[in-house]
């Protein structure tokens, strides 16, 4: 049953960039890329280590495991390749990530377009420390790892980017907030994927308003919420 429900997955998101974006071929990730993104999460996956998680939604501290935290947190595989495909296929330069937990996203949207200068911001403290913590990858020549809550990013980037992945901070009223300081950031044709759009009904409330935003084409995939700027 989990084999079928991922293959309907993977067939969905194969279908939403051929008919809806327009690409005619899906962008295979291929096996030396899986396995180098693979080998990056097992690092975290295996780590018996601890640190303080900070939530600056809420405020919150608590220790937290760091496998627990890079198995229940990061992307899974399935989506980490839609994200792949989605920067395969169209090449952005300038890649914004709201959210970096412990990089593995990034690492999709890296292997996508290794020449796209990408800029990853993580809030908490405790989680950058960690990703911070492992020796060099060859990837981070072109990437902007920052310690930021994503206002003071905002209060301070002169950036603009042409694809955006929003993955952090699951509140319905942030979310439509940081679209709002978004929007004089982006280029043209500038894609938007909303992560987690059904992690709460104010999430997906939020979603709701979102595909009503004016200039803008919006898709939905099962957790992912797509905006296109037009």
């Amino acid at each position: 049953m989990a084999s079928a429900l991922k293959f309907g997955y993977y067939s969905a998101q194969k279908e939403l960039l051929k008919k809806e974006l327009s690409v005619s071929v899906w962008p295979e990730l291929p096996t030396d890329k899986e396995l180098a993104i693979s080998a990056y999460r097992k690092q975290f996956t295996t780590s018996r280590k601890t640190f303080a998680k900070t939530d600056l939604g809420t405020g919150n501290n608590r220790i937290a495991s760091v496998s627990k935290v890079a198995k229940s947190s990061s992307i899974s595989r399935i989506n980490g390749q839609f994200l792949y495909a989605l920067v395969r296929a169209f090449q952005p330069k300038s890649i914004l990530e709201l959210g970096t937990c412990l990089g593995v996203s990034t690492q999709y949207l890296f292997h996508g377009n290794k020449l796209a200068k990408i800029t990853s911001v993580e809030g908490c403290p405790g989680t950058f420390g960690v990703r911070q913590g492992l020796s060099s990858q060859d990837s981070e020549q072109q990437i902007q790892f920052l310690n930021q809550s994503f206002i003071d990013f905002f209060n301070s980037v002169e950036t603009q980017f042409d694809f955006v992945f929003l993955d952090g901070h699951h509140d319905g009223k942030a979310t439509l907030q940081y679209f709002e300081l978004l929007k004089p950031l982006l280029l043209n044709h500038t894609i938007i994927v909303f992560d987690d759009i059904h992690w709460s009904a104010d999430m997906f409330n939020a979603w709701k308003q979102l595909k009503q935003a004016q200039g803008f084409r919006s898709f939905e995939l099962f957790q992912f919420g797509i905006l296109v700027k037009m």
